[in-house]
């Protein structure tokens, strides 16, 4: 996800030589050995949830590949001598699509094949492959209403569609992205079956909705916002409106460290955009419930309550620290940032290895800070790097230079991507 970042980074600022340097040499250090000749993907399939996490890095190679097009790098049709391709990782999940056919692999949770869909999709916009569109074809006849849902990301006709050359604008790009993703909210506005009730992803062919309690759920008002903003279209304004509703009472919500995530999301973005001074009212508040997690013996904001940790603190809380600094110069509160600086000199402390991967979870003694033990709880093994936490440290690096300009913070966001 880092090294993907790095790579977005260059083309969006015109870095394109950098871009397409890195885009050219991941075929062979990340496509040919992540992928096997027969298309199998060896890592992802140890896991205990071997076919989702098969799927989420075939996605995660197919945003590779559409960010090569970009730069005049081809992974579509890329090959190495020995077999290895992105055909060839599509055509191995592809027979899973029938929901009939058993996964041979270790799966401790049945693996959402709907997400495959998609994917042959993006696949036959670019290359004329009749094998793979007859099953394409096929599964979507087959297919019921939610899975459906999927292909408003890559809708695909008989016939590949053309990519957008190296040579196209940045602009024309964006556009086209706005304009795929104002059909996806409106598609899921529409179909909002309970009020209060949020998106947060696809799972067994359905739409998965969760309370405004859940970390994820100050997303999709967000995204509402980045709409409005884009587009000056007023329908847009009125639905993160009523959606950034719905998360009011999370500004009392102690019994999380995501309040970061949940509000400033919502109301940090509908504060930027409207002015609105209860929006700021809630911000603030948020940021008082947040720093009652933060115990001073220990220097950091607990992450959960749950589970046999005495005081884990996870690198996502990286990304709640912004919500702190905010209110800090909003409320004139100096000591929201005052903690905000010390979890993150603690966390720059201990959450990472000499190579700048990262810990997931490192569990404290409560009553000093010692560390009591580091681990992973999402990631593939305790010394293994989780990606995603990869991702939270770069930002909550980059962003707390920005705040503080301290050198300590300024190395990290080099060395993240660098790993």
């Amino acid at each position: 996800m880092v090294r993907r970042a790095s790579r977005t980074l260059g083309s969006v600022l015109g870095r394109t030589a950098e871009a397409k340097s890195l885009l050219a040499a991941a075929l062979t250090n990340r496509l040919a050995r992540q992928v096997d000749p027969d298309g199998s993907q060896p890592l992802e399939l140890a896991r205990t949830k071997s076919l989702n996490y098969s799927i989420y890095n075939l996605e995660s190679l197919f945003a590779c590949a559409r960010l090569a097009e970009h730069v005049g790098v081809d992974w579509w049709s890329f090959t190495s001598p020995d077999g290895r391709s992105l055909r060839a990782a599509l055509a191995y999940l592809a027979p899973f699509l029938d929901s009939g056919k058993p996964w041979p692999k270790n799966d401790i949770q049945p693996g959402d094949r709907s997400q495959l869909l998609p994917l042959l999709a993006q696949y036959l916009q670019h290359v004329a492959d009749p094998e793979l569109r007859a099953r394409y074809v096929q599964s979507l006849r087959n297919s019921d209403s939610a899975a459906r849902w999927r292909l408003l990301l890559y809708p695909t006709s008989t016939q590949p569609a053309p990519s957008p050359s190296a040579g196209t604008p940045m602009l024309d790009i964006i556009r086209s992205a706005l304009a795929t993703a104002t059909r996806q909210y409106e598609g899921m506005l529409a179909h909002l079956p309970e009020e209060g009730k949020l998106p947060r992803t696809f799972a067994d062919g359905q739409l998965q909705l969760v309370a405004p309690k859940d970390w994820t759920s100050g997303f999709f008002p967000g995204s509402l916002w980045y709409l409005f903003e884009a587009t000056r279209d007023v329908k847009w304004r009125a639905a993160a409106r009523r959606c950034t509703a719905w998360l009011e009472q999370q500004q009392t919500n102690n019994r999380t460290h995501d309040v970061g995530f949940m509000l400033n999301c919502s109301y940090g973005n509908g504060y930027r955009l409207t002015r609105d001074p209860h929006y700021r009212e809630v911000l603030i508040q948020g940021a008082r419930t947040l720093i009652t997690r933060f115990k001073p013996e220990v220097g950091l904001i607990r992450s959960w309550d749950h589970g046999n940790w005495k005081y884990p603190v996870i690198i996502d809380n990286m990304m709640n620290l912004e919500l702190l600094t905010w209110a800090a110069r909003e409320a004139n509160e100096p000591g929201l940032r005052a903690i905000a600086i010390r979890h993150a000199g603690n966390t720059l402390k201990n959450h990472f290895r000499p190579d700048a991967s990262t810990w997931h979870v490192v569990d404290y003694n409560p009553t000093n800070g010692a560390v009591l033990k580091k681990q992973t709880h999402q990631g593939a093994a305790d010394d293994s790097a989780w990606a995603r936490g990869q991702a939270w440290g770069l930002y909550g690096y980059t962003m707390m230079y920005r705040e503080t300009r301290h050198p300590q913070y300024s190395r990290r966001p080099r060395e993240l991507p660098a790993f």
